[in-house]
């Protein structure tokens, strides 16, 4: 796999993981400054967090990119380490005399 496609799995799996946890902090904060603004009481405005399901299929897509995109480098490195061998392995050595 190619660098920038294992990078960008990387950070759209970490997305993917963090996404959940970021809307259902801003959603409170939107809410807590309308009540602010309106002078509301705090129990007139509370949203509904996120569905624990949904968020356990984010977090498994977004670990599973992350580790598909190590994975992948990882067999692209042992892949350029044993061509590397066998590439040194198979030219000819030079003697001076």
């Amino acid at each position: 796999m190619k660098t920038p496609v294992a990078v960008t799995l990387v950070l759209v799996g970490g997305f993917l993981i963090l996404g959940p946890a970021l809307i259902d902090h801003l959603a409170r904060a939107q809410v807590a400054a309308a009540m602010v603004e309106l002078k509301a009481t705090p129990l007139s405005l509370n949203p509904p967090p996120m569905s624990s399901a949904y968020r356990f299929g984010c977090w498994v897509m977004g670990s599973l990119m992350i580790a598909s995109a190590i994975s992948s480098s990882w067999r692209k490195r042992e892949r350029a380490v044993e061509e590397a061998v066998d590439f040194a392995a198979a030219s000819p050595t030079q003697t001076s005399k």
